[in-house]
C-alpha cells in the first residue's frame, strides 16, 4: 500500500498585464489549502497475476480579484471550486509459454468532478455541476526473443470512454522490436498509441478573466485524442543514437487566442484541431575528455504541422521546420574530487502553436554538486536555471484578420538548493502520480 499526499496552504498569486486596454493586476487567494490524496493498493502473486487499484481525492477553492491600475474597485470577483473523487482498478495476468510471454488484463476508472464557479462582479451565471467520467479497457500482449538477436512485443487495447456529453470506442495498438546482434550496432523500432485527456476544468463551461480584455473559456465539447508515435533508431557502440520519428495527434487539442470581431475581447480556448503532425530526426552523441569533461550533444530537426478547419469563424494550416540543439557538460576538477560542475545550454529556433508562431529561445543553466559523507551517501546541489532569463517566448498571430502579439515576461531564472541523504543505499519506489488534469487555474 502506498500513500501520496500534497498540501499547499497560504498560497497566493499575482499576475500583472499591460495591453491596449490598460494595466491590470490579477490576485488569486486560496480560501483553503489545496489538498491532493492518493492511496494505492497492489498485489503480485506467484502465478503472474497482478491486481491493484487506487483512490484519488483533490480539492481546491480559490477567489480572484481583478482591478485596473490606479483603481480601488474590483472589476472581477469570482470563486472557483473543484472537488474530484477518482477510483481506479486493474487486473493483469502473465503466462510464460516456452519462452513466449502472453499477457492480458482489464482496467476501469471512474471520476466524479464536482466543480463550481460563481461571480460577484460582473454578474454572470457561472456553473455548478458534476462531470462524471468512465474509462474501461481490455488488452492482450505478446512478447518473445529469438536466438538471432531479434526480440519484439505486440499489444492491442480496446477502450470505451464516456462522460456527460461523449461516448467513444477506440482501438489502441503498440509494437516494439529490437535487433541486437552485437554491441556495435543495435536497431530499434517502436510504435505506440497514447490516449491524451484534457484537464477536468477545461470540460466545464466556465469563464476566467485574465484582465479586462482577455478571458479563458471552457469547452464542454472538448474530447480526448489519440497520439500515434513511431521511432526507428540506430544505436552505435551503445552510445551514439540516430532516431527518425513520426508523431500524429488525431484531433489534438491546443489552447489558442482569438480576437472577437464583435467586441473588444480576446478569448483563449482549448479546442480539438484536425490534427498535429511532427516528423523529424534526433541525434544523440556523448563524448568525454579524460576524467575532466563529460558532455552530451543533442540535435533535433523536425517539421511540425497543425491544422484546424474551424476555430470560431476561421481556419488555419500552419507548418514550420524547427531546430533544437542542446549541450550538457559535467566537469570534474580531479579524478577523486567530490565536487562537480555542470553547465548546460539549449537553443530552439522559431516554432509554432496552432495559428501562431514563437520567436527563437536560448538558455544557460549551471550548477555545483558536492558528494559527502560515508561512501558519499549525501549530495548537496546548488543549481541556477536560465541564468540570463531568456527562456520566455513571444507569440505572434497575423492571419485571417487576427493581429495579435503576446510577450511573456516571466521570471524563468531561478536558483535551487537540494540536499539528498541516502540511508544504506536506499532507493525510493517510483510512486509518481499524474496530477495534470486537476486544478482550476486553466
Amino acid at each position: 500500500m502506498t500513500y501520496n499526499g500534497q498540501f499547499t496552504s497560504g498560497a497566493r498569486a499575482r499576475a500583472l498585464t499591460t495591453g491596449t486596454s490598460g494595466s491590470f493586476s490579477n490576485d488569486i487567494n486560496y480560501n483553503a489549502p489545496i489538498e491532493f490524496h492518493n492511496v494505492a493498493l497492489k498485489y503480485v502473486s506467484q502465478i503472474g497475476l497482478t491486481v491493484g487499484g487506487d483512490y484519488t481525492r483533490y480539492s481546491e477553492d480559490r477567489t480572484q480579484h481583478l482591478r485596473m491600475a490606479g483603481e480601488d474597485v474590483d472589476r472581477v470577483v469570482a470563486t472557483n471550486r473543484q472537488s474530484i473523487n477518482r477510483y481506479h482498478a486493474y487486473a493483469d495476468q502473465m503466462h510464460d509459454l516456452a519462452g513466449w510471454q502472453l499477457s492480458y488484463g482489464v482496467e476501469y476508472q471512474h471520476a466524479d468532478d464536482c466543480s463550481r464557479q460563481s461571480y460577484v462582479t460582473p454578474a454572470g451565471p457561472g456553473f455548478d455541476g458534476t462531470l462524471r467520467e468512465d474509462v474501461a479497457n481490455a488488452y492482450a500482449g505478446l512478447q518473445h526473443s529469438f536466438g538471432n538477436g531479434l526480440s519484439f512485443n505486440l499489444s492491442a487495447k480496446g477502450e470505451y470512454y464516456h462522460n456527460n456529453g461523449s461516448h467513444e470506442w477506440n482501438f489502441i495498438p503498440s509494437l516494439g522490436a529490437t535487433y541486437y546482434k552485437t554491441a556495435w550496432s543495435i536497431f530499434q523500432f517502436n510504435f505506440t498509441t497514447q490516449r491524451v485527456y484534457p484537464s477536468y476544468w477545461d470540460l466545464h463551461s466556465g469563464t476566467n478573466y485574465l484582465n479586462d480584455y482577455s478571458l479563458v473559456l471552457g469547452n464542454p465539447a472538448l474530447q480526448p485524442y489519440l497520439n500515434y508515435s513511431a521511432q526507428l533508431s540506430y544505436i552505435m557502440k551503445q552510445k551514439y543514437a540516430a532516431t527518425f520519428y513520426f508523431q500524429y495527434g488525431d484531433k489534438a487539442s491546443v489552447q489558442l487566442p482569438y480576437q472577437s470581431p464583435d467586441e473588444l475581447r480576446l478569448v483563449y480556448q482549448t479546442i480539438n484541431m484536425n490534427y498535429k503532425r511532427i516528423v523529424g530526426l534526433n541525434l544523440h552523441a556523448p563524448f568525454n575528455v579524460g576524467y575532466v569533461w563529460d558532455a552530451t550533444a543533442t540535435v533535433n530537426v523536425f517539421n511540425q504541422r497543425e491544422r484546424a478547419d474551424r476555430f470560431h469563424d476561421i481556419s488555419f494550416d500552419n507548418s514550420k521546420w524547427i531546430f533544437y540543439g542542446g549541450l550538457n557538460n559535467t566537469i570534474r576538477f580531479t579524478r577523486t574530487c567530490p565536487v562537480t560542475l555542470s553547465v548546460d545550454a539549449a537553443y530552439i529556433s522559431p516554432a509554432i502553436q496552432g495559428s501562431g508562431t514563437f520567436n527563437s529561445l536560448w538558455r544557460v543553466d549551471a550548477g555545483l554538486k558536492w558528494q559527502l559523507g560515508r561512501k558519499r551517501c549525501c549530495e548537496l546541489t546548488i543549481k541556477a536555471d536560465d541564468i540570463f532569463n531568456t527562456w520566455s517566448p513571444t507569440m505572434r498571430i497575423d492571419r485571417s484578420g487576427q493581429d495579435f502579439r503576446m510577450k511573456v515576461r516571466d521570471m524563468t531564472r531561478n536558483v535551487k538548493v537540494t540536499f539528498v541523504w541516502r540511508f544504506n543505499g536506499f532507493k525510493p519506489a517510483d510512486t509518481t502520480v499524474d496530477t495534470s488534469r486537476f486544478g482550476t487555474g486553466k
